[in-house]
């Protein structure tokens, strides 16, 4: 076993234990995180988890090293190889997303699109780069939202080097400072990066200020209440709305760990995330107005919201 591995995974579980003890109300979250980060030492064993272990952990307690702690400091490495992920061609992982952005923005026009959760935002910068060979002329604005520090830094960092491309960025974004950046922008790509609540865009916004809202494998870290609330929301300030994700089912649980076996980081957040996703039919189930298409060999579904959502009456 490569040592530097082994050395990476005794360090989460001492990080981990010492959590436990500084966060008691995550205590089950961390112990489940223990005996996952104890089981990847060895192939074998982390598959013996998956078959024993994980069919059994409840839903509250299925939290990525990451989720556990806002401040973790495997917060920016997850990131960073999340995104080399995402830029590779074999599986072209993001790359329907990055497909539907680009046919909307040339058949339907669309100029004003925001990322909810953009970490990075590799998609946008695979949009960028194909808008230019396809020779694009049409002024666009990208908007990401993220709460962290850390992703918004290394989002202007990934699209530094795009050309064309001006980076604005904004502790709040609302419809004034959005309609200021519309009508004084010059530059053919325009990214604003800003870090709105994104359970309060109701406060910043009061019309259909974008023309498309979409997140890419975020909707998975919250419940199915917060998510429709995510929704709902979006529908009310954007034409169309797409949630792009993970898919479950036996294949992406137990080949996809494979890919990403020596950062013991990433691989929480991939085994952790697999069993999250819903099922092909659960989205079917539970989605019976939207049209879902699902993408096998990336893992992901891409699911579209052109028809406003009906609002329940829950609140968040």
């Amino acid at each position: 076993m490569n040592q530097r591995r082994r050395n990476k995974i005794d360090e989460i579980v001492n990080y981990l234990k010492r959590k436990a003890v500084q966060d008691p109300a995550s205590a089950s979250a961390i112990a489940e995180n223990i005996t996952f980060f104890n089981n990847t030492y060895s192939l074998h064993s982390l598959y013996k988890w998956l078959f024993t272990n994980a069919p059994s952990i409840k839903a509250e307690n299925l939290k990525e090293l990451t989720d556990i702690d806002s401040a973790s400091p495997y917060f920016s490495e997850l990131i960073t190889t999340l995104a080399a992920t995402e830029k590779k061609f074999f599986p072209g992982l993001v790359r329907p997303m990055v497909k539907k952005i680009t046919q909307l923005i040339r058949d339907k026009n669309y100029s004003v699109i925001i990322s909810i959760g953009a970490g990075a935002m590799e998609v946008e910068k695979q949009v960028i780069k194909k808008l230019i060979r396809l020779g694009n002329q049409k002024p666009v604005i990208f908007i990401g939202i993220d709460k962290s520090d850390i992703s918004r830094k290394l989002a202007k960092e990934n699209l530094s080097a795009s050309p064309d491309t001006l980076i604005i960025e904004r502790n709040l974004l609302d419809e004034v400072r959005l309609e200021e950046i519309n009508k004084g922008t010059s530059s053919l790509y325009t990214v604003v990066l800003c870090n709105n609540d994104i359970f309060s865009l109701d406060k910043y916004f009061t019309g259909t200020s974008f023309d498309l809202a979409y997140n890419c494998f975020f909707k998975h870290h919250f419940t199915p209440e917060e998510a429709r609330h995510i929704d709902q929301m979006l529908s009310r300030h954007s034409k169309e709305v797409i949630d792009y994700d993970g898919v479950k089912n036996r294949f992406n649980t137990f080949v996809q760990p494979l890919f990403v076996w020596n950062n013991p980081v990433l691989l929480s957040g991939t085994v952790f995330s697999n069993l999250r996703y819903k099922t092909i039919k659960e989205l079917k189930v539970q989605n019976n107005d939207e049209k879902i298409t699902i993408h096998r060999v990336q893992g992901t579904y891409l699911k579209e919201i052109t028809a406003p959502v009906v609002l329940g009456s829950s609140k968040i």
